[in-house]
């Protein structure tokens, strides 16, 4: 039927272009299109096709054949990008040349592979944040951060700071306090967007360094003490939140605890 024919080549122009705003087009009011992903409705299409090119902005999907059916017709394609190839089937029931039903058959694996984040590398990323540490580089410190990333030492009374330039201050300020300073790490445990830090902080302070309701006096000595950072990262591998936590009172007592952690 030419109905038919026009309706697979309005198809094929819409995926060719990816012109979602088109998609509703085919459709009658209140139809649906079912795949494995769900079911899409008739006024979330143009949204559906723009996530999809978000996602995978090179694919491509072509009609490899189609034929009549008794209530529409069926379209045979095969889909590429991403580094992946998918073969899949939309089935359609037809009225006056648009849809009424819609049933797309294919393996979603291959797609959710290709428009999933790529895993970060989080360990290094973790080791490279402590080597900046090390180093009392707060350019390197600051650029691990995200834009809107926050800081929390959870002392009393210490608040949460939120975005570069406040997190660049506080850990001037910090570093400010120490005449050495290094941190030994002693595990890190991480997940797919954060790790948690263990290390062993050493240092001689420069000037008396309050925490909370404590202040630890300047002794001349090494201090050694205890601290966790826990750490979610976004997306990119930037630092979202970091919350510290130390064994204050060793610190204060210039004691070692063990097993020894981390601070920054």
């Amino acid at each position: 039927m030419p109905e038919v024919k026009e309706f697979v080549e309005q198809w094929s122009r819409i995926w060719a272009a990816h012109d979602g705003a088109s998609w509703p087009d085919l459709l009658h009011e209140g139809c649906v299109l079912r795949n494995p992903f769900g079911t899409v409705a008739r006024a979330d299409l143009p949204g559906y096709m723009a996530n999809l090119v978000r996602g995978m902005p090179d694919h491509t999907l072509t009609a490899t054949s189609w034929g009549e059916t008794a209530g529409g017709v069926l379209i045979e394609w095969v889909m590429t990008g991403g580094g992946m190839e998918i073969t899949g089937a939309d089935r359609f029931t037809l009225r006056d040349g648009r849809a009424t039903d819609g049933v797309a058959y294919f393996d979603p694996t291959p797609m959710i592979t290709a428009m999933s984040p790529p895993k970060l590398p989080v360990e290094a990323l973790a080791r490279e944040y402590d080597a900046a540490w090390n180093a009392g580089d707060v350019d390197a410190i600051v650029a691990r951060h995200a834009q809107d990333g926050s800081y929390h030492l959870h002392v009393a009374g210490a608040p949460v700071i939120t975005g570069r330039e406040t997190l660049r201050k506080a850990f001037t300020a910090a570093l400010a306090n120490w005449r050495e300073l290094s941190f030994e790490p002693v595990r890190v445990r991480c997940e797919e967007r954060g790790y948690v830090w263990e290390s062993t902080v050493l240092g001689v302070l420069e000037r008396p360094l309050r925490l909370g309701a404590v202040t630890v006096p300047v002794t001349g000595t090494p201090l050694r003490f205890t601290g966790v950072d826990l750490v979610t990262l976004d997306q990119d591998g930037l630092i979202s939140a970091k919350d510290t936590y130390l064994d204050i009172l060793a610190a204060a007592q210039n004691t070692s605890v063990s097993p020894p952690v981390r601070t920054s």
